[in-house]
């Protein structure tokens, strides 16, 4: 599905972050997912779709995996549509999710040990802001100044502008 490449940044980012989190690639719905044994599909729907993300809606959904960990066990979550391709900003996406997921299951969500998440997510800032409970567009902002600055460097080398 032409979306998938766009859906690998904001799921998968996170199933790579989270322990307990599952991208809906073991249930034949290649980062089309956030699920998990603990999730209220509704409560965690209803946050994502609040926080106004461009170009994406949620829908509550439970399922099952074929395989691995998960197989024959009830995961609850969201399924991730994509409304407007050229709108949606899959990083920004994750990011809630994230941030989502720690505000609501603190308890049962499970990051990965830094070095994991790090290696996910580029950085083990992330990980620490995350940790402390920071907004999505707060993380955001911490790395605008270094997207300005290789935003510019890159530019020399661009073959069309």
């Amino acid at each position: 599905h032409v979306h998938h490449a766009h859906l690998y940044v904001a799921t998968g980012m996170v199933g790579g972050a989270g322990f307990n989190i599952d991208d809906g690639v073991a249930a034949g719905h290649f980062f089309e997912r956030y699920g998990g044994t603990f999730i209220n599909a509704q409560r965690f729907t209803s946050a994502l779709m609040s926080a106004g993300l461009p170009g994406v809606r949620f829908e509550p959904v439970t399922y099952q995996t074929y395989k691995g960990r998960y197989r024959g066990k009830d995961l609850h979550g969201a399924h991730v549509v994509i409304t407007d391709a050229a709108a949606f900003r899959p990083l920004r996406t994750a990011l809630t999710a994230i941030t989502t997921l720690r505000k609501l299951y603190r308890r049962d969500f499970r990051m990965r040990r830094k070095g994991t998440f790090g290696r996910v997510w580029g950085t083990f800032d992330v990980w620490r802001r995350v940790k402390r409970g920071q907004s999505p567009r707060r993380i955001e902002a911490s790395w605008r100044k270094q997207l300005r600055r290789f935003n510019k460097s890159r530019k020399r080398h661009l073959l069309y502008q």
